[in-house]
Order: C-alpha cells, then sequence, then structure tokens
C-alpha cells in the first residue's frame, strides 16, 4: 500500500485525472482571488458613496444618460463597466475601447406613453488604441399644454389645444489605449442638449475609466467615473446624475462550441448605492452562428419603483453580423424593449 502511495504522489499513476483536478483548482483559486479583490475595492467604495449620500437624494438632469445605451446592457441590468470591448463601450465604460476592432452599432429603445430612445457609435483603431465616437437620442413625445380650469378653482387643468416636444441628445467621443500589457484606460467626453418647448440648455461631460484583465484574461475588474460635469437643465438646472462603477467579468465556460459570462457591478451614486449582477451565456450552433442568451438583476429596485428587478435578452451573430434584444417590464407603465445591430471588421 505504501508503494502504491508513493507512486501516486509521484504521479505515474493516473496522473491525467491528477492533472485534471489541479488545473480546476488552480482555477478556482484565481477565481476567487480576483472577486475577493474586487469587494474589496467595492467595500471601500462604499464608504466613500455612503459619506456622499449623506448629503441626501436630490434631482438630476440629462436623463438620457442614465438609459442603457444598447440591448446587451440593458439584459444584464446594466452591469456593463466589465462587459468586452466594442463600440457602445464609448457609453459605459471608454477604457474597454482599448480592445476593440473597427465596428458600427444601433439600437433603438421603445419606452411607455410613446417615449423613444436610441443610440449610433462607430470604432476604428488609431495608433495604439481605438477611437470612437457616438450620439443618444431620447425623444421625449409631444404631450398637451394645460392651463388652470377656473370652474374647478385652478385644481384641475384644460387643454389650450396647443402640444409642446421635449428631447435630449448627447454626442460623444472617446478614446482607449491598452498599457503595460493589461491594463486598459479610456476617457470620453459628451456634449448634451437638452429641450423642452422653447427653452433649450447646452451643457457637457467627462467620463473616465480603466480595466485589467487578470488570471489570462479570464477575469476582468473595471472601473469608470461617469458624467462629470456642470449642473444642466433647459429652465431650471439640476445636477448631471455623476456615478462610479466598478464592475467584474468572469469568464466561467470557454470552448469551441459554448462559453459563458458572469458580471457584477457597484454602483455608487451621490444619492446611495446599489449592486448589479448579469449572466451571458452562448452557444455556437453548425454553420458557424452564435446563440447568446442573457439575464440580469438590479438589486437597487425598490419596491415601491414600478420596475422589475429582473431583465432578460438574447442575441445571434452571423460572422460579421450581430442582432441583439433585451426586455424590461416597468410594472403599471408597461414595458420597454430594445434592438440593436452591430456590425464587425473581420480584420
Amino acid at each position: 500500500m505504501s508503494a502504491w502511495i508513493g507512486v501516486v504522489r509521484r504521479g505515474r499513476v493516473g496522473s491525467g485525472p491528477w492533472r485534471i483536478l489541479r488545473a480546476a483548482a488552480a482555477r478556482v483559486r484565481s477565481a476567487a482571488r480576483a472577486v475577493w479583490l474586487h469587494l474589496a475595492v467595492w467595500l471601500h467604495l462604499v464608504v466613500a458613496g455612503s459619506a456622499a449620500a449623506q448629503a441626501g437624494p436630490g434631482t438630476t438632469g440629462a436623463v438620457l444618460l442614465e438609459l442603457a445605451p444598447g440591448p446587451r446592457q440593458l439584459a444584464l441590468a446594466g452591469a456593463a463597466a466589465s462587459l468586452p470591448s466594442e463600440s457602445f463601450s464609448l457609453f459605459y465604460n471608454p477604457a474597454r475601447l482599448a480592445g476593440a476592432g473597427a465596428s458600427i452599432g444601433a439600437a433603438y429603445q421603445a419606452l411607455p406613453a410613446e417615449i423613444g430612445a436610441g443610440a449610433v457609435a462607430g470604432a476604428v483603431r488609431l495608433g495604439p488604441g481605438a477611437l470612437a465616437v457616438g450620439i443618444q437620442y431620447l425623444d421625449l413625445g409631444s404631450v398637451a399644454v394645460l392651463e388652470p380650469d377656473p370652474a374647478f378653482g385652478g385644481q384641475r387643468g384644460r387643454p389650450t389645444g396647443e402640444r409642446v416636444e421635449g428631447a435630449d441628445v448627447a454626442a460623444g467621443i472617446g478614446y482607449g489605449i491598452r498599457v503595460l500589457g493589461a491594463l486598459e484606460l479610456g476617457v470620453a467626453g459628451r456634449a448634451l442638449r437638452s429641450s423642452l418647448a422653447e427653452v433649450q440648455a447646452d451643457g457637457w461631460a467627462v467620463d473616465v475609466g480603466a480595466a485589467l484583465a487578470i488570471r489570462g484574461g479570464r477575469v476582468t475588474l473595471a472601473a469608470v467615473a461617469q458624467n462629470l460635469g456642470p449642473e444642466f437643465g433647459p429652465g431650471r438646472q439640476a445636477r448631471l446624475p455623476r456615478v462610479i462603477r466598478t464592475g467584474t467579468a468572469l469568464r466561467v465556460a470557454s470552448s469551441a462550441r459554448a462559453r459563458a459570462t458572469a458580471v457584477a457591478e457597484g454602483r455608487f451614486r451621490e444619492d446611495g448605492t446599489d449592486l448589479a449582477f448579469g449572466l451571458e451565456a452562448g452557444l455556437v450552433a453548425p454553420g458557424g452562428w452564435r446563440l447568446d442568451g442573457r439575464i440580469g438583476y438590479d438589486a437597487g429596485v425598490a419596491a415601491g419603483d414600478g420596475a422589475d428587478a429582473l431583465s432578460f435578452g438574447a442575441g445571434i451573430t452571423a460572422g460579421r453580423l450581430s442582432f441583439d434584444y433585451a426586455y424590461r417590464a416597468l410594472g403599471p407603465l408597461g414595458a420597454t424593449h430594445q434592438a440593436g445591430i452591430t456590425l464587425r471588421s473581420l480584420r
């Protein structure tokens, strides 16, 4: 018996299974260390976020900046800071542009009350990094103008026959670069315009982000400060929806036929903190088509918010072309649907 144990220890018997077990254990340890590192960063920022929250909640301007730019981000509950590189990285973490190839994407989101939002972005390789330009818009539609009705003591309104329109637009440009092998850095700037009836306001916002791939690229840690800029809004100005996002993406499966990535994100706003989680899993079908399914959970949704904490989505990729869709219930208001298309270069 002792001789047999000695042979096993030297790896001469069952060496294949032992190697597989050791490799699996090493991957688990590596992933665990990365997750603990992210948690340490998250806990540090919770303290900062809690201090900022002491100032109390307030209104924010440029609601457009809080919308998910594309269906992938919406389906994953907005946990996008650590998502792989693409042209839409311009809107959620410019550092992730560092690995983006030439691509262009467009998306449209249908919201209740005939409100619509959309985004278009394109990226190209430029020098050691990638440059992206894009535009987001929010169409608030038109609403009837009411005036106080004296028949009810001014407590009710009566239509005047007039209608007013409102819209937000954000045009942005960003650049991402990879340094020191695995560290990505990026910055993006956006010009803002908001209009309501005949009142118009212009402003600007800046995003600064970073991302770090570790453990052979299986784990990505990311952080981004978004919407840094002055107060903004037509008529009555309000602070921008400033937020710090820290995220982790963990590639839990990767093969020629299947892949899966789990994402987690902490969001630290001036009026509080919250968490979001997402899972994206895909299969490669015969012929090279890839099918993806996505689910997200927004832990920041309160019982009276009206929106559902869960969001869902799917995508299909054929060669350079991808189609994506996302859905989220909004309680009594109905639901929001978002669809998008992305064209990538094979270079």
